[in-house]
């Protein structure tokens, strides 16, 4: 029953995550923006973005 009903912690716990994202991602998408203009190739931009988003959850 307890899977049916979160508990206020855990509706909590969700909201920080979400900030926590919100702020990753508008880094990315800054990073994003300055490899365009440099390779100009999505692809690489694509693998960088991954290889960021491992080392940002490596140094949390």
């Amino acid at each position: 029953g307890e899977k049916n009903h979160p508990s206020p912690n855990f509706k909590q716990y969700v909201r920080e995550q979400g900030s926590l994202t919100d702020q990753l991602s508008r880094r990315q998408v800054r990073v994003y923006q300055l490899y365009s203009r440099t390779s100009g190739r999505h692809v690489q931009i694509q693998g960088k973005r991954v290889s960021a988003t491992a080392e940002d959850g490596n140094t949390f």
